[in-house]
């Protein structure tokens, strides 16, 4: 029944294959903890499962993910008569106090990128990683499915395959086409994919992580990721003045609530101009 469940899920809903994963983990999770099936497992098996990953003190993030997985399978059995009633109904999610994410200033950027677009060491793949991540926004799963056919030199766009498999374009500036028209003049290794192993084999997420890491690591941030990069790229826009629903659409949201967290960066930005530039602040 899992299996009819992620089946479902990656032929009807198309979620990703990492989404698909996770949740199967999730509900593995549950049924190791109940020692049960699922389709038996009561709202107290359930209820005690969470209890026991709080008390364990999992992050309230990774405990909502997996309550979201249980909710979501056990919507799937009640429609498909599997169960008559939903034993995950009344289950809720722990509140998260809201972080905003982090970001690099322009400044920092800027002076990252210069750097390694002018050190002759940096191959022309790494300088590539970096620059589209920071300049597209695009997420870590979607660079490394990045197909050379959806990338467009000629009206410089690439097209992406975000969550649910939508599809979205995003434009780029000379600066990345430079690049992207250089690296793929000279790319020899894996065909399909943009990024590739020195081995030519297709990207992983831990080479992306480890290249990030290696060209933040003079920034005084507490997290060096990819996604800091994707935080830098929506905050810089918004400060640019580019409306929240093209940023929205541009990071491939579904709701322009989850667009919404970097406002609060922009009137912190807002705040600081007004403290240096207004003649009685």
């Amino acid at each position: 029944m899992v299996k009819s469940f992620l089946d479902h899920l990656c032929y009807e809903k198309r979620l990703s294959p990492h989404t698909i994963k996770a949740y199967k983990k999730d509900l593995l999770s549950l049924q190791n903890y109940t020692k049960k099936n699922l389709v038996t497992c009561t709202r107290e098996d359930i209820q005690q499962f969470v209890l026991t990953l709080i008390k364990k003190q999992y992050a309230h993030t990774t405990v909502n993910r997996k309550i979201t997985a249980i909710k979501c399978c056990y919507i799937y059995f009640t429609k498909k008569k599997y169960l008559p009633h939903n034993p995950a109904h009344s289950i809720k999610k722990i509140p998260v106090p809201q972080r905003l994410p982090q970001f690099l200033n322009k400044k920092n950027i800027h002076q990252c990128l210069d750097a390694i677009k002018n050190d002759t060491q940096v191959s022309i793949q790494e300088k590539v990683i970096l620059f589209l991540l920071y300049h597209t926004g695009i997420r870590l799963d979607e660079l490394i499915h990045l197909k050379i056919e959806n990338i467009d030199l000629y009206r410089r766009n690439i097209k992406v395959q975000g969550k649910g498999r939508k599809e979205r374009l995003i434009p780029f500036e000379e600066e990345l086409y430079q690049l992207l028209h250089f690296f793929l003049s000279k790319k020899t290794s894996h065909k399909d994919y943009l990024i590739a192993t020195k081995k030519g084999a297709k990207a992983y997420p831990m080479m992306i992580y480890r290249i990030v890491q290696k060209y933040l690591s003079s920034i005084h941030l507490k997290q060096k990721s990819p996604h800091v990069l994707r935080h830098t790229y929506a905050t810089h826009l918004l400060q640019n003045g580019a409306p929240l629903y093209a940023i929205k659409n541009l990071l491939g949201h579904k709701t322009l609530a989850a667009t919404q967290v970097y406002a609060h960066h922009s009137i912190e930005y807002l705040k600081n101009i007004f403290d240096q530039k207004h003649a009685r602040a």
